[in-house]
């Protein structure tokens, strides 16, 4: 039982890895994550394997892929299957292997709860906006998906609210002297960003760099992507529009940064550093103005797919870069259980334990590709699969035209090649691995449309 970590889990909802200050990328501070990123392994190709809340939510708990029982989309927009309550998850392992455990914040995995899936407490999102209600009364918001400034002191902010509420839960395990699991998450960094002073006033919009995604044409790309635009009455939107949107999704990020830092900060206080594991991640990213849309539905952009993945384990693990592809969701779950000696989780999971290479340098690199799934919803289904490697992304659109990305020489993903015959050979190997990996995740798309395969490997191309 003594050598058996405590286990803290930060997901922060839709926040870019290009928007954290360690990848170096875009002028956002986040100076809690980087020190954790500095003693620690930075991921610098960390995918979400579904970049839509309730999907990879599902597969983080399970690390099997949403599609494999049934989650297609968020079930508040549609009804769906979804993870059955007698799921196996690794918080129900780590529950079974003796760890006390909260599961605090955003949930948004389904219409049950964390206690249905092993966790032992249970402190939802909700409760913190009945604390403002109470306290603040309605406030009135001006500027929709867009951001403004909030009236609320950050003090009572949600990610210091909930980051109150985990200190508390750390503190109580610590009296018990058992280890513990904290799952806390954050809506922050989600649209609409609505800081707090003095974190609202760091950024002004001309701080704001333009993403290198954002100059879209929509040359040969799907026609749903520039639908986009009309569905939410942005297309008129300039970067200088969009700049100011910006300027509170950093500010939004580094007020949550600061929360983050008062528990690690705890976590030194009380000796906790060297036997506590801590990883931080995303469920997915956002657009917010990237290929000048809005969100992240209808596209596999990096702006949306690719995700912060930071893990920190001082008594076992160096800290290092890793450049190799990952996923989060999916790896995760595995990962979690293979620290804590705790049992596997039951059935056959899409994950990979992450164990191996963060204890070896020279371990062998997990994957050569990862797969990323959309099934579509909000404005309409759309199904999609991606495969990303380390050079190249193959995407997949069922309903429209394909798409084909060099990401070492178009890193806005701008030009999509996918017509380009001096590519066909590429084009026609990441149709063959998209059909490898969607059969060998259990993705039930390919189970279920036969079509799909005979299309991927004969070539076919709209």
């Amino acid at each position: 039982m003594a050598d058996m970590p405590n286990i803290i889990l930060i997901t922060l909802d839709q926040l870019r890895y290009d928007c954290v200050g360690f990848a170096g990328v875009y002028p956002v501070k986040t100076p809690n994550i980087d020190r954790m990123a500095e003693n620690g392994v930075f991921f610098t190709n960390a995918f979400t394997p579904f970049p839509t809340c309730c999907p990879a939510r599902q597969s983080l708990l399970t690390s099997k892929r949403a599609e494999s029982f049934g989650c297609m989309w968020n079930y508040d927009y549609m009804h769906m299957r979804g993870l059955p309550e007698d799921a196996d998850t690794f918080s129900r392992s780590l529950s079974e292997a003796g760890y006390n455990s909260s599961y605090i914040g955003k949930w948004h995995v389904n219409n049950k709860n964390g206690l249905i899936y092993g966790y032992n407490k249970h402190i939802d999102e909700t409760d913190y906006f009945k604390y403002i209600n109470s306290k603040y009364g309605n406030i009135e918001w001006k500027n929709s998906w867009f951001g403004e400034e909030s009236p609320i002191p950050y003090e009572d902010s949600a990610p210091f609210w909930l980051t109150e509420r985990a200190i508390e839960e750390l503190k109580s395990y610590c009296a018990k002297r058992a280890p513990f699991h904290i799952n806390l998450n954050f809506s922050e960094p989600h649209l609409p960003c609505r800081p707090s002073a003095p974190y609202s006033r760091l950024y002004r919009s001309g701080d704001a760099v333009k993403w290198k995604s954002f100059d879209e044409s929509f040359e040969n790309k799907p026609y749903i992507q520039k639908q986009q635009l009309y569905n939410w009455n942005i297309e008129e939107m300039t970067w200088d529009d969009w700049s100011k949107t910006v300027a509170h999704y950093y500010a939004v990020i580094t007020q949550t940064d600061a929360a983050i830092g008062r528990l690690l900060d705890t976590i030194d206080e009380y000796g906790l550093y060297e036997n506590t594991v801590v990883i931080i991640t995303s469920d997915h990213g956002d657009t917010c103005g990237g290929h000048r849309m809005i969100d992240k539905h209808y596209c596999m952009y990096e702006d949306i797919i690719k995700v912060p993945l930071i893990i920190r384990y001082p008594e076992r693990v160096k800290a290092k870069m890793y450049n190799g592809l990952v996923y989060n969701c999916l790896d995760l779950g595995v990962t979690i259980c293979d620290m804590a000696g705790a049992r596997p989780i039951q059935g056959e999971t899409a994950g990979k334990s992450l164990l191996p290479l963060l204890l070896d340098e020279n371990a062998d690199k997990l994957r050569e590709e990862v797969m990323i799934t959309h099934n579509g919803q909000q404005f309409g289904l759309f199904t999609q699969r991606a495969v990303r490697g380390k050079k190249y992304k193959y995407v997949f659109n069922a309903a429209d035209i394909d798409e084909l990305y060099d990401l070492e020489n178009d890193e806005g993903e701008l030009r999509n090649l996918i017509y380009e015959k001096e590519y066909a050979d590429i084009i026609a190997q990441y149709r063959k691995k998209l059909v490898e990996i969607m059969k060998a995740e259990n993705d039930s798309f390919i189970e279920t449309s036969p079509w799909i395969e005979e299309t991927l490997l004969k070539g076919r191309i709209l």
